[in-house]
């Protein structure tokens, strides 16, 4: 990696993981910023907007009384057209489940061409989907073990 590479970490997200994901974005960023890179933070709320922490440090702090005016760009929706500007290299995904790993972010990073670690598009919406995971394996030749599909609506399930 080239010594002044600019890093998005992008953490948070609209899933009910959401503070797993945080609590991952936090370890991401210390260890890139111990690490002496150019580290800035993406946060994207559960309502669908996203904080752009311009230091590691103003993320590290954002539960502290510390004033970090100035150091956010505060965006009111998903539109990551915005972020071309920052000219980021590559974006680090300490994203879980829906809008993190499901080739959604993984898709808006393509269009606006920032390199992101983990899976591709394809590969993410079809992990996100066990029933078309074990579908894609086994036509390649691998073993899988039996399943069988519930769906919600067919048990009057609530969750």
């Amino acid at each position: 990696m080239k010594t002044n590479t600019k890093i998005l970490v992008i953490t948070g997200g609209i899933s009910n993981e959401k503070e797993l994901s945080l609590i991952s974005g936090e370890d991401v960023v210390r260890a890139l910023t111990d690490e002496n890179k150019n580290v800035q933070v993406l946060e994207i709320t559960d309502d669908k907007k996203m904080i752009l922490y311009l230091n590691s440090i103003s993320f590290l702090k954002r539960k502290s009384k510390a004033d970090n005016s100035g150091k956010t760009k505060d965006f009111n929706s998903l539109d990551f057209s915005v972020l071309q500007e920052y000219h980021f290299d590559v974006a680090f995904l300490a994203l879980d489940g829906k809008f993190g790993e499901d080739g959604q972010v993984q898709a808006l990073l393509d269009l606006i061409d920032i390199a992101y670690t983990g899976s591709g598009v394809m590969a993410s919406s079809i992990g996100m989907n066990k029933s078309k995971s074990y579908e894609y394996v086994s036509c390649y030749g691998f073993d899988v073990p039996e399943y069988f599909i519930v769906y919600r609506h067919d048990h009057n399930l609530n969750e």
